[in-house]
């Protein structure tokens, strides 16, 4: 089972578990705009959405995924987090940030399976 964490612009999450995996369709956040022109508020949102949600996910079912022997983590992740596509980064930053707390976690969470 997978838990996926399903967004809708701005500020609306659902979290449901699908029994196998499936492409998401709206787990994230875009907001394309020229970086000199960014509102800052709606930065602060797409990395709540497209950062800190995953994050806070992990933490609530962590303990659970661990005792499960067989828990996996999947997260929406883009090329746009190593490769920067020109007007959107505060996307491009956001998704860079997730990849690289998926790292971190992998890392972390590798002795126990």
């Amino acid at each position: 089972m997978a838990i996926m964490l399903i967004s809708f612009p701005l500020q609306v999450y659902r979290v449901c578990a699908i029994p196998a995996f499936r492409p998401p369709t709206n787990c994230l956040l875009a907001y394309p705009v020229a970086a000199t022109d960014m509102d800052m508020n709606t930065v602060r949102t797409v990395f709540e959405v497209n950062v800190f949600a995953p994050m806070v996910l992990v933490k609530e079912f962590i303990h659970m995924l661990i005792a499960s022997g067989s828990g996996r983590i999947m997260h929406p992740e883009s090329i746009s987090g190593i490769l920067p596509v020109p007007f959107s980064a505060a996307y491009n930053c956001s998704k860079a940030a997730l990849h690289a707390f998926s790292n971190t976690i992998r890392v972390e969470l590798a002795p126990f399976g």
